[in-house]
């Protein structure tokens, strides 16, 4: 994950470019082998969260000396994010965050109920024993840690009942190894945040592997998050030492994204954005506005975890209304699925900054005093990279999508192929240019994740901006209210087939858009709205010249005849090729040429 966060010139001789990062997956690997979609339901997760410090160190290599506060060189107060002391009901109230926006951000499908042990895990070994080598695939030192802070819970709370959890996380001193900031290389024995699933644990230990046993009545935990105290660290500037101030909620939410089962969404090879801030399994959204708050999933995120049902558009529709999710109770108006193939669609959701038209508020508590701040707008000191205007630790927020780049209609192309080749090694945005989870930017320049040389000299990565969603008077250069076969971006299947698809029409900004959706052009029209054989991976359809009765269809390299009024479908040889013209399937749609002297 990359992120630019420029820091204020009111602390700082100069503006700096500082990169935040995770150098590794945040879910090392997959605990399914194979996605598949949750169903709709309400599920309770019950979470126990440890604090756990390290022996005294004084090595340079990490922050702090392994003691919960012992990173800053200085008292900062309690008027900075995340302040100290960073005690039991400091991690209680990022649980606390937690919860407020799984059950907001899901209409209270996901209900969390979370509890901190009252004592600290104390550990035997340093720090770095636990950190793994950085640019490593091993993290087996991070099963050591696993292993040593469970049975010390249990050696500590034996006659305890934890049966009801099913979700663990490690808090431990100092900060995480998340953060690549080029005046404090060497400081690579930090612990890096990832999640801890099973599948992980399993590949640590062996595949009989049980996890640690806890409690009374005997309670096996087989998984863990892993998040450090702060993400906050003191870093040296041209002007001496500045605190560059990071909260972990961000962190923390997608962490439990991982938990239920997301997978990372940016380039996990780079660390490089995928998906920016549209969405939640990206570092732009991890440390956006400093990590306090952010956006909410995306159309495919939501999809995923079974908050939304897609209502799936196959044929022409006009006007068809869009809702921000905050905007409308009526959830068949929110996320509209527009079938490509039998593996590729796209998704169209509607995000908007501030629903109610209020400005953001923001709950925090700072020492024993629960504050609300309330900005109209973002300004020097409020943004997406740098905030120093709220302080404490942050409790809630009223409309989370404050935090993605712009307002509009977003739409995602959604490649289900990708995804299912590379869901095990949790890669599936890792190709740039051929992702499974991608925003289709409107602007025409298909920015996000790639590096831009500035004319001074610094690189930086593209992010996704306000020109990026779809609506009426976008001002880019190349924008055309309409995306189809003939416009930039082009409506074009991952093989490079035209799709035929054009969606256009799109209305000014609001709660509520519309926009419009045609299928085929003046040659091609679609002649039979259902699917043919749902098991067959097709990949074209074609009609035959001759027979208007029959539809000839390609699928997995193989030519077979289906014959409409009988219903019935015979297989072909290779040479039915050289006399039909390919046209790419709509999933749900079949077209053929409208001229009868069509060659």
């Amino acid at each position: 994950m990359f992120l630019f966060l420029s820091i204020s010139t009111i602390l700082f001789a100069q503006a700096e470019k500082i990169e935040l990062r995770l150098p590794h997956k945040l879910n090392p690997v997959n605990d399914v082998q194979s996605f598949v979609y949750r169903t709709a339901s309400t599920d309770t997760f019950h979470l126990l969260a440890v604090m756990v410090d390290f022996a005294v160190d004084q090595d340079a290599a990490t922050y702090g000396n392994g003691k919960f506060g012992s990173h800053y060189s200085k008292d900062y107060g309690k008027f900075i994010i995340d302040p100290l002391p960073h005690d039991r009901n400091y991690f209680k109230n990022h649980l606390q965050f937690l919860k407020n926006y799984y059950q907001k951000i899901s209409d209270g499908k996901i209900v969390i109920e979370y509890e901190v042990l009252d004592r600290i895990i104390s550990l035997p070994n340093v720090m770095s024993y636990y950190s793994p080598p950085p640019k490593a695939n091993d993290l087996s030192r991070l099963g050591i840690l696993f292993e040593e802070v469970w049975k010390k819970v249990d050696s500590i709370y034996s006659n305890q009942d934890f049966s009801k959890y099913n979700a663990f996380v490690i808090f431990h001193a100092g900060v995480g190894r998340d953060i690549v900031i080029p005046e404090t290389f060497g400081l690579e024995k930090d612990i890096p945040s990832v999640y801890l699933s099973p599948s992980t644990l399993k590949n640590f230990f062996g595949q009989n592997y049980q996890g640690v046993k806890i409690g009374n009545p005997p309670k096996y935990v087989m998984n863990s998050m892993i998040i450090p105290e702060t993400e906050s660290r003191e870093i040296q500037t041209l002007t001496g030492k500045a605190l560059l101030e990071l909260s972990i909620n961000g962190l923390l939410a997608a962490s439990f994204g991982s938990f239920l089962g997301l997978p990372d969404l940016f380039d996990t090879k780079t660390g490089k954005t995928a998906i920016g801030r549209f969405g939640l399994m990206d570092g732009q959204a991890m440390f956006a506005y400093a990590g306090l708050f952010q956006p909410e999933p995306s159309a495919w995120e939501k999809y995923f975890l079974g908050f939304v049902q897609p209502v799936e558009i196959s044929k022409d529709s006009f006007n068809v209304e869009v809702f921000a999710r905050l905007a409308t109770s009526d959830n068949s108006k929110i996320v509209y699925k527009i079938p490509i193939n039998s593996r590729e669609y796209y998704l169209i959701e509607n995000r908007q900054k501030d629903v109610n038209g209020d400005g953001i508020k923001i709950k925090s508590q700072v020492g024993v005093n629960l504050i609300e701040y309330n900005f109209s707008k973002d300004f020097r000191n409020f943004t997406s990279y740098y905030v120093d205007t709220v302080d404490g630790v942050v409790l809630d927020v009223d409309e989370f999508d404050w935090a993605t780049p712009g307002n509009g209609i977003v739409i995602w192309h959604i490649d289900e192929k990708v995804i299912a080749e590379n869901f095990a090694s949790n890669t599936i945005n890792s190709n740039p240019k051929l992702r499974g989870v991608k925003v289709v930017e409107a602007d025409g320049i298909q920015d996000i994740g790639n590096e831009f040389t500035t004319i001074f000299g610094d690189v930086i990565v593209g992010e996704g901006d306000s020109v990026d969603f779809w609506f009426k008077n976008n001002p880019s250069k190349f924008y055309r209210n309409e995306f189809s076969d003939e416009t930039r971006p082009r409506t074009l299947s991952n093989n490079g087939t035209p799709t035929y698809i054009k969606i256009f029409d799109f209305s000014d900004l609001g709660n509520r858009m519309t926009f419009s959706v045609n299928f085929g052009n003046e040659k091609i029209k679609p002649i039979l709205d259902e699917r043919i054989l749902p098991e067959l991976k097709t990949e074209f359809i074609h009609r035959s010249l001759i027979d208007t009765n029959k539809i000839f269809i390609k699928s997995e390299g193989k030519f077979f005849s289906y014959d409409i009024p009988s219903r019935t479908m015979n297989t072909l040889s290779n040479s039915v090729q050289s006399n039909v013209t390919t046209l790419d399937w709509m999933g749900k749609t079949i077209y053929s040429f409208v001229e009868e002297d069509a060659s």
